[in-house]
């Protein structure tokens, strides 16, 4: 917990790189997303790389579920909880617990049986919020 209290009081920025991968998330360019953050993620060495993952996995999911290959989005949704989970408290521009519920829900309703084609739906609207800024 040492770390978690750690990593809360210190926040955490980030990197320009990683605000791209998440911008190309919310247009819809997962793959190229994936990439970003991957290369983010090489370069990150500070504990928050298991977040970067988390959300790595993230955009793989939505690449799945666009592809219909539920199988795979599914399993990458439990990923990347797991990976979020622990930084749901952190201070980031990353909306991190409103990212988690969506994946959880997106998860859920895969775990349903919902159809690829309403999922699809979900997925075109699906966005990673950032906190909004106080001065």
């Amino acid at each position: 917990h040492a770390l978690r209290t750690h990593l809360k009081d210190m926040g955490y920025d980030l990197s320009d790189e990683v605000l791209h991968g998440i911008n190309l998330i919310n247009h819809g360019e997962y793959f190229e997303a994936h990439e970003i953050l991957e290369s983010a993620w090489g370069k990150e060495t500070r504990a928050p790389r298991r977040m970067l993952q988390g959300l790595i996995q993230v955009s793989v999911m939505l690449h799945h579920l666009e592809r219909e290959n539920l199988n795979g989005a599914a399993k990458l949704a439990q990923r990347s909880l797991a990976n979020l989970q622990p930084f749901k408290e952190l201070q980031t521009p990353l909306d991190i617990s409103r990212l988690i519920e969506d994946v959880a829900s997106l998860s859920a309703r895969i775990q349903a049986g919902e159809t690829a084609e309403k999922l699809k739906y979900l997925v075109n609207t699906f966005r990673v919020s950032m906190e909004p800024t106080h001065p």
